[in-house]
């Protein structure tokens, strides 16, 4: 695993990011947030990067499981902009158990938001919506007749508890007081043969058979639901009110006609299934013909289009990566909103450590690895999605500052500060409590997470150094004031 390492943090390292392929389409403002995890990484952690890969912020956060963080992105809440992910115990192999957390513009942990009825909130979703309510996933053991999958011994010591499995659940709770809106249980409406999942020797309480696996979540206007569910090749509707399952796309139960030539419905083990208005592709969707009673949704590449008893289905557009990256699992698709034209499209390929953004009609834009190929499937490094966002840090920390062994640099970083333009190197040869004391001698553009400024002989001779961190309009950053450098005592 390929990492960039920092003079001035030494229990910070980043991705060495390879862009493969690069437009400037890429460099739009908005940063990465990934997760990077897996055998290659001992202190894995939520992760931002500028659009040329370039580490923003990163945290490990000690938790007792190995900080693996899951979901990272941009949410808004009460009129705020957070930083939520999940962190907890993800040792069960695809899922997990512990808690969402959310962080403001200073990186301070905010809330800590957990499921609703004793249950532990698993790491596949945490969806802010605009009610302030928080849509989430978990996982239960429960007793479940499996006897049409697999027949049980009671001879043998690993079928003495047989007919268990995981209960895939959603939630809808008050992020404010955690009060339960609305649940939902696989196990109350769908019939375990509808799996695709081979058990195995699964199917036991000590071993419960994961048949159904939600991995994600959205909600919309009318209140209802969309999960899309692993093990069952399907994506489904779900009123928000019954629980009843209006629509499936894809799997046993399909209700869809597919006018893609079976493109459209031939899908399995998908990963994170979205509503999105089809006003956002302009230029890219032509609607069909409007008939009287249709209503015309659009699914990530697919239209939906029907009424209760006669839908279809046609794929719009998909989204390939130049050297056919295909994930076993994980994995994410952005659409990125563009002012008066079709978005881009964001992929990222959740187990193999790349991302992918297109235009709207699939031309690759940026193609970024921060894996080796060689490491494909192995789960050496891995993002379980990649997002981009706008996002403004405002640290409560201060810079840090080191001076090279040689004594001809000075390298400054400040971990998650997103505003700051120049640094300014100051000097004083007296009281460094006086602020008129202190001389500006070098300023510089700020350069990628660390900045190395060239220390000057007569700077060399200096006492005392710092480093300012000067944002937008000559505004001197609130906290933005290295730690004082005693030049002696470093020289000596």
């Amino acid at each position: 695993y390929p990492v960039r390492t920092y003079a001035t943090r030494d229990d910070i390292t980043s991705p060495e990011t390879n862009f493969l392929q690069w437009n400037s389409r890429c460099d739009d403002g908005l940063l990465y947030f990934v997760t990077p995890r897996g055998w290659s990484l001992p202190y894995p952690g939520p992760m931002i990067l500028d659009s040329h890969g370039e580490l923003v912020w990163t945290h490990h956060f000690d938790n007792g499981f190995g900080g693996q963080a899951y979901d990272f992105k941009v949410q808004r809440y009460q009129d705020e902009e957070y930083l939520t992910f999940w962190l907890g115990d993800d040792r069960v192999r695809g899922h997990g158990a512990g808690y969402y957390y959310m962080l403001n513009s200073s990186y301070a942990v905010v809330h800590r938001v957990g499921a609703a009825n004793g249950l532990a909130a698993d790491l596949h979703e945490f969806l802010i919506t605009p009610d302030g309510t928080a849509l989430m996933t978990m996982y239960e053991v429960v007793e479940r007749d499996v006897t049409t999958l697999r027949s049980f011994d009671s001879n043998e010591p690993n079928d003495v508890d047989p007919n268990g499995v995981w209960d895939c659940i959603f939630q809808e709770i008050a992020i404010d007081s955690g009060r339960l809106i609305f649940e939902w249980r696989a196990s109350d409406y769908l019939e375990i043969n509808e799996t695709y999942h081979n058990i195995e020797s699964a199917g036991t309480l000590s071993d419960p058979f994961d048949w159904f696996h939600i991995n994600s979540i959205d909600k919309d206007e009318l209140g209802n639901y969309l999960i899309s569910v692993r093990y069952t090749h399907s994506i489904l509707y779900i009123d928000g009110v019954t629980g009843d399952i209006i629509w499936s796309l894809g799997g046993k139960s399909n209700d869809f006609m597919d006018v893609s030539d079976g493109f459209a419905i031939n899908f399995a083990w998908q990963h994170d299934a979205r509503f999105h208005d089809i006003n956002t592709f302009p230029n890219l969707y032509t609607p069909p013909p409007a008939r009287a009673g249709y209503t015309t949704q659009l699914l990530t590449v697919a239209s939906i289009n029907g009424t209760d008893s006669d839908y279809t289905v046609r794929v719009i557009q998909s989204y390939d990566n130049p050297k056919a990256v295909r994930s076993s699992s994980q994995g994410s698709m952005q659409i990125l909103p563009q002012a008066g034209d079709d978005p881009k499209v964001l992929v990222g390929y959740g187990l193999n450590a790349v991302w992918t953004e297109f235009e709207a009609d699939g031309t690759v834009l940026c193609d970024v690895h921060f894996g080796a190929e060689t490491s494909w499937e192995r789960g050496d490094v891995q993002s379980y999605r990649v997002h981009k966002f706008s996002w403004k840090g405002y640290p409560s920390t201060h810079p840090v500052a080191e001076i090279s062994d040689d004594d001809e640099e000075i390298y400054v970083s400040w971990n998650g500060a997103t505003e700051v333009v120049d640094w300014i190197l100051q000097c004083s040869e007296s009281d460094t409590n006086d602020e008129l004391a202190w001389e500006d001698v070098v300023r510089v553009r700020k350069e990628g997470f660390e900045t190395v400024i060239p220390i000057s002989v007569d700077i060399a001779q200096s006492r005392f150094l710092r480093i300012i961190a000067i944002g937008r309009g000559e505004r001197r950053i609130t906290h933005g004031v290295s730690e004082t450098i005693d030049h002696r005592v470093v020289s000596d």
